[in-house]
């Protein structure tokens, strides 16, 4: 019974801390209306997960142990830049993101499929939230109060930038140095 506690109280904690950064983060994604942005940078990690998972049934070793972690957040940083630079055309950037979503799924299933270790298809398909340990709970925090510092530090700036991104261009606000530090954020959270 001691056990089942303290596997509740990790989920928990993991939970207010994950609850915390993902709320402060989500007013800007509501009001710039890229509410899929977070969903589709979620797809990429997992997609960097298949991928590390993949090469490691090739042979080839990322980051050791930490190799799926550093290959997700290298795949999500690599979407942030692209998320936040803005140079796609006409295309608007909900299609942009949403293509991205699909496509980054489907990478991902096709890569999981083919990976030779183990259980990955359950691992990689369904989460579980018990599955939070005090070593997740505490990365989860070294992660999240950092962001938060930022954001609160930089708030009057994200905020104007997200409501009135003419306004604020015309003022004089580097708008893509704001669009890259909030999706970094995201990206980093997520």
């Amino acid at each position: 019974m001691f056990s089942t506690v303290l596997l509740f109280r990790e989920a928990l904690y993991g939970a207010l801390v994950i609850a915390l950064a993902c709320s402060v983060l989500g007013v800007y994604v509501v009001l710039r209306r890229i509410v899929f942005v977070g969903a589709a940078l979620a797809q990429i990690s997992s997609a960097g997960i298949a991928l590390a998972l993949w090469l490691a049934g090739l042979g080839v070793m990322v980051g050791g142990a930490a190799g799926p972690t550093i290959v997700s957040l290298l795949l999500t940083l690599v979407a942030v830049l692209f998320f936040a630079s803005g140079t796609r055309g006409r295309i608007p950037p909900d299609a942009t993101i949403g293509i991205t979503y699909s496509v980054a799924a489907a990478v991902g299933i096709l890569l999981i499929a083919k990976a030779a270790i183990g259980e990955a298809h359950d691992i990689f398909l369904s989460g579980n939230i018990l599955g939070i340990t005090r070593r997740n709970t505490l990365v989860l925090l070294a992660v999240t109060v950092p962001v938060l510092v930022l954001h609160t530090v930089f708030y009057k700036e994200l905020l104007f930038v997200s409501f009135d991104r003419e306004t604020a261009r015309t003022l004089g606000f580097n708008i893509r140095g704001w669009d890259l530090l909030l999706y970094l954020t995201l990206g980093v959270v997520i």
